[in-house]
Order: structure tokens, then sequence, then C-alpha cells
């Protein structure tokens, strides 16, 4: 009789630890995945280790040079010419704190560099960089081209934020002036200067260069009591003074002022008169020249220039 209880409370106390582990569907599914997790991160430990083993720390992928591509097509600009190549590759240098020889390649995060490069640098418009492992970093930038010297050491790109001429002074920008608009002299690199004026010599200046690239404007000046635009226009290495009216339709300025502005330069140049002003404020383009200047003596027999009437 002792025996059989014996068995039996053997007997219970097996089936008390089957019930025990015999675990929900659910209950499986919460350790499966907590297994999981803790396989997932000792594997992303053991990558980690070994990135800093093999990557991060490894001389053979320290930075060594730095390439600019031009972005295909791409004309020429400031960034994308072989003339500045180490003043750019300074500058790249200095703004993201790199360090030839010493910066770990794989450590670089290119989007964070992007957003430096971009914020330190208002003239990019785009800017892509990748790794080249082993060793090199390369920029490939797109940037506003400049068009007008607004004075001050600043210039205008094509769209119309103020950038630092100090990387441009090489380039022959044409000196926008407008007095009778005070804040283009309070413009600091990074702002956005557009205003109808600034608007038309831009659009001028853009003209000019696709369509007569043999006129260069050397000076922009805006006259609003006149009216009038007043240039000095470069044609084969002679400057001329010309007067444009202002405000004007621009498919008159395209189809007919500029035309005229080309055949009356061309027809001044052969004739050798370097001193006329040319007016296209008129429906018909008239050339004044300059009238010679005589003596005459002052009441006290002094002799003054004055010019004839």
């Amino acid at each position: 009789m002792a025996e059989k209880k014996s068995a039996d409370s053997s007997s219970l106390q097996d089936n008390s630890k089957k019930k025990k582990l015999n675990l929900t569907g659910l209950q499986k599914v919460w350790i499966a995945g907590a297994l999981l997790f803790l396989g997932i991160n000792l594997v992303l430990m053991c990558i980690f280790g070994l990135n800093t083993l093999l990557f991060t720390g490894n001389d053979h992928f320290l930075l060594r040079e730095i390439v600019i591509a031009p972005p295909q097509g791409y004309m020429f600009s400031y960034w994308n010419n072989e003339n500045y190549r180490d003043k750019r590759i300074a500058k790249i240098c200095e703004d993201l704190q790199l360090i030839p020889g010493k910066t770990n390649l794989f450590s670089l995060d290119p989007g964070e560099l992007r957003k430096i490069m971009t914020g330190k640098n208002p003239e990019i418009r785009n800017i892509e960089i990748r790794k080249n492992y082993p060793d090199q970093l390369v920029f490939s930038i797109q940037e506003s081209s400049p068009y007008l010297n607004i004075g001050g050491g600043k210039c205008l790109d094509d769209q119309y934020r103020v950038v630092s001429m100090g990387r441009f002074k090489d380039l022959s920008l044409p000196l926008f002036l407008d007095p009778s608009e005070p804040r283009l002299k309070k413009v600091q690199p990074g702002d956005e200067y557009r205003t109808k004026t600034a608007e038309f010599a831009l659009e001028l200046t853009r003209h000019l260069q696709e369509n007569f690239p043999r006129i260069r404007p050397v000076r922009i000046e805006h006259v609003e009591k006149d009216h009038t635009m007043k240039c000095l226009m470069e044609y084969e290495d002679h400057v001329f003074r010309v007067e444009l009216p202002y405000p004007v339709k621009m498919d008159d300025l395209y189809k007919n002022k500029l035309p005229q502005l080309q055949d009356r330069l061309r027809t001044l140049h052969r004739k050798q008169e370097y001193s006329a002003v040319i007016l296209l404020i008129y429906k018909d383009p008239v050339v004044k020249y300059k009238l010679p200047e005589k003596t005459t003596p002052d009441k006290k027999n002094k002799l003054m220039k004055v010019s004839t009437p």
C-alpha cells in the first residue's frame, strides 16, 4: 500500500513538472525573440570590435588624397578649375578639419561633411562626397556661377545670393552699382539680394555672354533720375560708354537694343572712334561724340578749359 502511494506521489510530481514546462505559443515566440535579440547584439558587438580593429584604427585606411572631380557636363567654376587646385584642397581641409596622413577615412560621415561644406560655402549648390578606399576622398561640386561684382569684396551669383569676392577676384566680373538702393552696401555673404535692377543687370550680363561674347560689360550703373543704365562695355580690347533704357521690355532688349549695340560697336571700332557714347535710350540708336575743348581767358586773364556749347 505504501509503495502504491509513493508511486502515485511520484506520478503527480512528474505531471506537475510537465505542466510547468508546457509553454504557450506566445511564450515560445517571446523567448525566441529574446534569444534572437541577444544573438544580433553579440554579432553587432563582434562587428564593431572588428571594425575598430580592422578599419577605424587601421593605418591602411588613413586619408592620403583629396580628389575634386567636376560633375559631368559642368562648365568652369572656382571649385572645378585646375588653377586653384591647391587652394581648393586647403579650403576643404580647413572647413572639414581633415589632416591627410592622420584622419581615418573609414570614420568620416559623408552626410555630415556635406552639411559643413554647404554651410561654410554658400555658393555651393550641390555637392557629392564619396570614399574611394583605401585612402581617397572624392568631391564632386556644383556651384552657382558669379555674375556681378557688387563692391565691398562681394559678388552676386546666378541664384541672387551674395558670395565673397575673394575666391573670384581673378575673374573679370562687371561692377554693378545702384545708388538708389542703400541695402546693396549692407548685404553680407550668404544673404539673398534680388531687386528689379539686379535682375536686369544679371540678365544683361548673362545674355551678352551667351549671345554676344565679344561684348563684355565692365560696369553697370542704375541712374534712377534718368531712367537709364549707364554702362561701360568692352569690345575688342576697347571700352565704350553705353546708355540703356530702364525699365525696358526684355524682348525689345534682346531683339533690338543689343543687336544695335553690336552693330554700333563694330562700326566705331573700325573707325577707331573710341570716345563715342552709344545712346540706346531712343527708338533708334544715337552715337554721341565728346565735344572738343577750347580755352578762353577768364576775368583774371587766366586760361581755363571750357566745353564748347
